[in-house]
Formats: structure tokens, sequence, C-alpha cells
């Protein structure tokens, strides 16, 4: 099944119908309710959703009364298995870290909280994985080239006022 498309409201409204926008909001109550058995789950607004956290570590994004966990490889097909998809913000921009969580399982609080580990644990994973720098390369030269060098500038100077002109112009009387 192909991910159903997302659109947001056209209108700069303060709060359109069926978000999840303030702080004391049912949906985030009710969220936070479901995760309970992980432990402490709080929530933070941020850019007109919220974000879930577990101790220091965030793993889902609520938005338009949505819940997205942080996905990889390992997590991400039982979410294309629903028919779920990526997070889109805004049309042509998707996150692809974060997918969309099925109404059935976030209805299911074990095994909300399941899914929830399992997001949690591919983080963590992914997260303590030792980053490679990438090695800088220098830009090759031409045979015989001499290395760049920057080019001295020009010593400054104080502008001084200069002197009015007098007019070309003949005076006529």
């Amino acid at each position: 099944m192909a991910p159903r498309p997302r659109t947001r409201p056209t209108t700069l409204s303060r709060k359109a119908p069926g978000t999840a926008k303030s702080k004391d909001s049912s949906f985030i109550l009710f969220l936070v309710e479901q995760l309970g058995s992980l432990g402490t789950v709080r929530s933070r607004a941020m850019f007109g959703g919220h974000g879930l956290y577990l101790g220091e570590a965030f793993f889902a994004v609520v938005d338009d009364d949505r819940v997205y966990f942080w996905a990889d490889e390992s997590t991400r097909p039982a979410h294309t298995a629903h028919g779920m998809g990526p997070f889109t913000p805004w049309p042509g921009h998707v996150m692809d870290r974060y997918w969309e969580v099925p109404l059935d399982v976030v209805e299911d609080a074990p095994e909300f909280a399941r899914w929830a580990r399992r997001s949690l644990d591919a983080r963590a994973a992914a997260d303590a994985k030792p980053k490679t720098a990438t090695k800088r390369v220098p830009i090759a030269r031409k045979r015989g080239a001499k290395p760049a060098t920057k080019r001295a500038s020009k010593p400054a100077t104080k502008r001084v006022a200069k002197p009015a002109r007098k007019s070309k112009r003949k005076k006529t009387r």
C-alpha cells in the first residue's frame, strides 16, 4: 500500500480543526498515558506540534493528531506493513527518520509501548554507532602550478573630504 498523502491547512489560523496544538491537549495526555509502562514520558511543544521524550531521548513527533516514531531499517517494515508513510511536515519535505504509527496500534497500550520501545532501541543503537569522519582530500593542482596565496589587501587609508569645486558656468548679471 502506498502511504496516504498528508495535507496541511492552507489558512494560517490559530488552531486548525483536528490538531493538537495546546500543551494541555487531551490527545497528548492520552499518548503519555498509553506509554506510561515505559517510564516517565514527557511532551514538549515544538514547531506547531509536539515531541515525545523518554528521559533525554527524543523518539516521537506528534502533529495533526498523528504520531510518528523514529524509524530505521529494522523498524520501518512494521510501519510500511500497516500502510504508513514518513512524516511530511509540509508538501515536498519528507523527514524519512519519523514514520507514522497506525491508529489501531496507538489505541492498544501494550502494543503502542512495544513500538515505542523498538523505536527507542533503534535510536539508541544509531546514536551508539561511531560516526566516521569524512577524509578531507586536497584539490588537485596542475603540475608545476604555484600554491594559491591570499592577495594582499590595500593598506587602509583615511578618506578626506575634497574641497568644493568652483563652478565652470559663467556668471551672468
